[in-house]
């Protein structure tokens, strides 16, 4: 499912990404992250936390081609099942800002969800560039509730129409 524009709006593609089963818990997992191993839970919508594992260079690769607000197919190794999920935390380390741990939270394409899009500005402010204005951004996110299958990546918003310095744009 590729990326669409719609709108003000630029859909989230459906990606998948290969998983199996952690034994490993606790401090051992230090050294699942040494052999460039995530460890991760899945939880939620109704059914008992699992614990799994991924690797660090395929998440990475993920990150980079699409943004993961998305929906995520999670492929179980061994299992051969499927299971639709969004990442819901990310841990970093502090000071080198290595992933140490990742949440995926399971959700139903059936059913609705709550959470917050990135906000996206497109154009150029007429108040800015003519009148010497100073453009404030003062929401990066914007909570929103929909079907799961009908998250997006981001949200634009279209700030050409700030002509005066005074002009306040509404989303």
């Amino acid at each position: 499912m590729a990326e669409a524009k719609e709108g003000n709006t630029i859909m989230a593609e459906q990606i998948e990404l290969a998983v199996s089963k952690r034994e490993v818990t606790g401090k051992a997992t230090k050294r699942l992250r040494k052999a460039g191993i995530i460890p991760a839970n899945i939880y939620g919508h109704h059914e008992a936390s699992e614990a799994v594992q991924l690797e660090a260079l395929a998440f990475d690769a993920l990150r980079r081609a699409h943004k993961t607000s998305g929906i995520i197919s999670l492929l179980m190794d061994g299992s051969g099942g499927t299971q639709t999920a969004l990442v819901r935390h990310i841990q970093r380390h502090p000071t080198t800002s290595k992933i140490l741990h990742i949440d995926f939270f399971r959700v139903s394409l059936r059913e609705r969800i709550v959470m917050k899009i990135p906000l996206h500005t497109v154009g150029e402010a007429p108040g800015v560039k003519d009148e010497d204005g100073v453009l404030l951004h003062l929401l990066d996110t914007l909570e929103v509730e929909c079907m799961a299958q009908d998250i997006v990546n981001e949200l634009e918003v279209d700030v050409s129409s700030l002509a005066h310095i005074d002009d306040i744009l509404y989303t």
